[in-house]
């Protein structure tokens, strides 16, 4: 399980900025999220931020956040974003800038 894990987070990193370049916002390719990779438990609160560009004041609105699965809470708006996943399993976290796919973190959580 652990070796799928890996492979899976490596695509999942290699292939977002390929994602990112393809978009058509100029900026979904100089921002992204982090951490990119991480091992947590169960419960355990984990906080995601924004990396790369700047993003000024008044557009940090325009940055939001979006468990797919099992994350608590599911979703939510700014520079940071704080939520817990309640089952074991890999879990993603996506970020959207002005609405278009700018970055993804990966979480392994295990017991």
């Amino acid at each position: 399980m652990k070796k799928l894990f890996i492979v899976f987070a490596l695509a999942v990193i290699l292939l977002v900025p390929f994602s990112a370049e393809a978009s058509s916002s100029p900026n979904a390719n100089r921002i992204g999220c982090t951490p990119y990779l991480d091992t947590i438990n169960v419960g355990e609160p984990v906080t995601v931020s924004v990396s790369g560009k700047h993003i000024p004041d008044n557009q940090v609105s325009n940055v939001t956040w979006v468990v797919p699965y099992s994350g608590s809470p599911s979703s939510g708006v700014g520079l940071t974003f704080t939520t817990s996943f309640t089952t074991t399993g890999f879990f993603v976290i996506h970020m959207y800038y002005k609405g278009e796919f700018s970055g993804v973190c990966a979480f392994d959580v295990q017991e």
